[in-house]
């Protein structure tokens, strides 16, 4: 019974400041804004790469076969991970090639890695809305890409898909807009 009050509490918050909610706990209105995460320009790329925290006790000196190796902790479910060597792919866009953009550091204490992802436009003036945001794969890969945002889209942050059913908003090509997904999938 507490549960449902909170709920009804929040819905009625939620359409009092004008956001429409469909049976699924997502926007059904058009959403805009300026996204956090976005492409006014190409992102300064730095050489320098942080290493993964202590805890994981990862050494980094077997990651030969590529620029920049580190031995990074990837997550294989049921609480458990493993690791793998990763490398940098690329220092800029130029070096993606055509539909790619550069997901790179900009600082040296950060230890992914530097890679080519898939990009339906490369900075915001590439975008009639004036933004070119980021995407988490709805493929439920995890994986990032760019995508122009637009009057069509129902959010523009994951922070307005908080739901008990939707919890990201991603860029979806066959609506060829951002809509709240369930954890990247939908």
């Amino acid at each position: 019974m507490k549960r449902a009050i909170g709920l009804v509490f929040v819905t009625s918050s939620l359409l009092h400041c004008g956001l429409h909610l469909g049976d699924g706990g997502e926007p059904t209105q058009p959403r805009s804004g300026r996204p956090l995460e976005h492409r006014a320009a190409a992102p300064r790329c730095v050489a320098a790469r942080g290493t993964e925290p202590a805890s994981f006790g990862v050494d980094s000196s077997s990651c030969t076969q590529g620029v920049n190796g580190r031995l990074t902790p990837r997550y294989v479910g049921m609480g458990r991970f493993a690791t793998e060597c990763t490398y940098d792919e690329c220092s800029n866009d130029a070096a993606c090639g055509v539909g790619m953009v550069c997901n790179c550091r900009t600082e040296g204490s950060y230890a992914y890695a530097s890679r080519c992802v898939t990009a339906l436009c490369r900075t915001d003036a590439d975008c009639e809305s004036g933004f070119c945001g980021e995407s988490s794969s709805p493929d439920g890969t995890g994986n990032t890409f760019w995508a122009c945002h637009s009057s069509r889209d129902l959010c523009v942050e994951n922070a307005q898909c908080v739901t008990s059913q939707r919890s990201a908003c991603a860029y979806l090509a066959s609506e060829r807009r951002f809509r709240c997904v369930m954890g990247g999938v939908d």
